[in-house]
């Protein structure tokens, strides 16, 4: 694949496959492996992935959240009328994401809360958001789509929505959906495909809950994590990249393995 930066659609990045390695690619292959990732099946969207995204575009493309994103009705949904105007109604508004009925409220303290913090914002302010950007690393074809970055001060953020923004819940998080991975991978990703120098120390998170009181709080790694993302992240690499070569699909790597094979916990 050329390298390229352009301004396509969330659904156009993903149509490129599993081929072109990603950051959540290799978070799949760092948590289990390459076999894994290759014969995985799409994660069915949830309406908590939904809300999500309804909160992602409110906070980085708020000009076009009213045309993406539309809260359903309160249909009676205990009645044949009332599911099939339902039905109706999501069939009329294919295309956009549909968030519960009261959510949309739940999107406006969310997206307050976060005008009213003092860094988030200026995060966000005058970035390159939401496009996809294609290139190879060591010959590999790779793909990101960073929330957003600032090439002023080269700082890239992303938006996580989550139960729980408390430091010490957050921090678990990043062990439990590799975000360190994401952080190292977005950062080399850049720079090989911009020519630009992108730090991790410079990532942020800007965490929102999606319980009252709906709290927005920003987050940087620190060193210790970085390190294990970049090692957790180049173990992964490593071992796609002999895939991309060899054809040769890992299972579950560990350390050692006992004399009959067996692996060793």
């Amino acid at each position: 694949m050329k390298e390229a930066i352009v301004k396509d659609s969330n659904a156009e990045y993903h149509a490129h496959g599993k081929e072109i390695i990603s950051a959540s690619g290799l978070k799949m292959i760092a948590k289990k492996s390459v076999a894994h990732y290759l014969n995985g099946t799409q994660i069915k969207e949830t309406d908590a992935m939904r809300l999500g995204t309804a909160v992602h575009a409110r906070i980085s493309e708020p000009d076009v959240y009213y045309d993406e994103i539309i809260e359903l009705p309160d249909f009676k949904l205990t009645t044949k009328a009332g599911r099939e105007e339902r039905d109706s109604f999501l069939e009329e508004n294919q295309g956009k994401t549909v968030i519960r009925n009261g959510e949309a409220q739940i999107v406006e303290a969310i997206f307050q809360n976060y005008q009213h913090h003092p860094l988030a914002p200026k995060l966000v302010h005058n970035s390159k958001i939401e496009y996809s950007h294609y290139g190879k690393i060591q010959g590999i074809d790779i793909r990101t789509r960073p929330d957003g970055y600032n090439l002023n001060n080269r700082v890239i953020w992303d938006i996580k929505t989550c139960q729980d923004n408390s430091p010490k819940a957050f921090k678990s998080d990043i062990y439990k959906y590799k975000y360190h991975i994401q952080a190292a991978f977005n950062c080399e990703a850049l720079k090989a495909i911009t020519n630009l120098d992108f730090s991790p120390l410079d990532f942020r998170f800007i965490a929102v809950e999606t319980n009252y009181p709906y709290s927005c709080e920003v987050y940087a790694l620190p060193e210790d994590l970085i390190e294990l993302g970049y090692k957790e992240m180049e173990k992964a690499w490593d071992e796609w990249k002999l895939y991309k070569e060899t054809g040769v699909i890992l299972g579950y790597q560990t350390a050692d393995y006992a004399a009959d094979g067996a692996l060793i916990l």
